[in-house]
């Protein structure tokens, strides 16, 4: 995430990620996505932390999600009316992870030394949806003529804050040493 200036103390022990891709072929999707990131932003530094505590970073990373998706809508009017954009976001704070990810297909993935791939959130589109009901493989899903069709985005008409909340994740020996914290459709599209 652009920073600017320090992270508030309640933060020094963490960091927060986010990612936020604007929807190609809709209107302003540039402005949606620098939205997103600036009202999530606003949202981590007002946060009030404390050490030791990620199902708070988690409600706090979903508060950040839910209030950048009330922002767009509120200003997808005429020329921007209909923009979207996808975010994903990622709270390392204390040996642990929260994720959230409200939309499209930007997810967070963590690559380890020695090159393994673990994905850490799956996509909000039509071949995901196939995907999770057994309809088409992965490798089908990744060639797929529909394969760039989302379902959710900050500013569409349905969000799902807590479809793909993940909860905080297990100690930090279990994240030792990555290399890539969050990415976006990097994965070959």
């Amino acid at each position: 995430m652009r920073m600017h200036g320090a992270l508030p103390p309640q933060w020094v022990r963490g960091l927060v990620c986010a990612v936020a891709d604007g929807i190609g072929g809709h209107e302003a999707g540039d402005v949606a996505s620098a939205l997103a990131i600036q009202i999530f932003e606003e949202t981590v530094r007002e946060a009030e932390m404390t050490a030791g505590d990620p199902e708070t970073a988690a409600a706090f990373l979903k508060r950040g999600h839910t209030l950048a998706h009330a922002a767009i809508r509120q200003q997808a009017t005429g020329t921007r009316a209909g923009m979207g954009t996808t975010l994903v976001s990622a709270g390392f704070l204390d040996g642990t992870v929260s994720l959230c990810n409200t939309g499209g297909d930007s997810r967070c993935t963590l690559i380890r030394r020695g090159g393994t791939v673990l994905p850490l959130t799956t996509d909000h589109s039509f071949v995901q949806d196939l995907v999770d009901r057994d309809i088409l493989t992965p490798e089908e899903a990744a060639s797929h003529p529909m394969r760039n069709i989302i379902t959710h985005s900050l500013g569409g008409v349905i969000l799902l804050p807590s479809a793909r909340c993940t909860p905080p994740f297990a100690p930090v020996t279990r994240w030792s040493s990555p290399r890539t914290a969050c990415t976006t459709t990097s994965h070959g599209r």
